[in-house]
């Protein structure tokens, strides 16, 4: 069955501005970036956003999410209800340094029960992970009861943290920098982009 990478971009961008994942990073938007991430991951790409008829352009399946209006978690859920692999490979759409080799070390952590997740300098980072899908009835029942916190739900999961930091000897800080508000993107977009450069 394999897996699937699923990007979650059905955040509704508030502190951003406008539509997060259409933003331009390089000449190029952060969803376009996300997908030409993922597809280094798998060849099983999805998108779940806030409707189906977003990102036309890029020719992949987009599923709005299943229980709107609870954060990332239901774009989890989401990815988990529409994909048909063993495994799901969640990215957020608005890391574009991220590199692809973050996500072959979290799958050398996988089992069959419990979730992979990142762990970064900055400390968890709860959409970069790996998904089991046999999880996908214990995350139902946490949005029904209303525990969107993805944090605290992978605690609960019992999920394996991977320290990335600690394991990659050329880690970089850029690589989960995190476009929240408009000023972020412009320091990356006005930030050269060299190995060694720092922020």
């Amino acid at each position: 069955m394999g897996h699937a990478g699923a990007i979650i971009a059905g955040g509704k961008s508030s502190r951003f501005g406008y539509s997060k994942a259409d933003a331009k990073y390089q000449n190029s938007s952060l969803i376009k970036t996300a997908v030409k991430i993922a597809q280094k991951i798998s060849t099983n790409i999805l998108i779940a956003a806030q409707n189906k008829n977003q990102f036309p352009e890029l020719k992949l399946p987009v599923y709005p999410d299943v229980v709107p209006d609870c954060g990332p978690i239901g774009g989890i859920y989401t990815a988990l209800h529409f994909s048909k692999t063993e495994f799901v490979a969640t990215l957020p759409c608005d890391l574009p340094l991220f590199q692809p080799e973050i996500m072959e070390i979290l799958f050398q952590h996988k089992t069959p029960d419990r979730p992979v997740v990142a762990r970064s300098h900055l400390g968890c980072e709860p959409v970069v992970t790996i998904w089991p899908a046999i999880l996908q009835p214990d995350i139902k029942q946490m949005i029904d009861k209303k525990e969107y916190s993805l944090v605290k739900n992978l605690r609960r999961l019992g999920a394996i943290e991977v320290e990335i930091h600690k394991l990659m000897p050329d880690y970089d800080k850029k690589w989960f920098f995190n476009v929240n508000y408009y000023e972020d993107l412009q320091k990356l977009n006005s930030m050269a982009i060299k190995k060694n450069s720092s922020f």
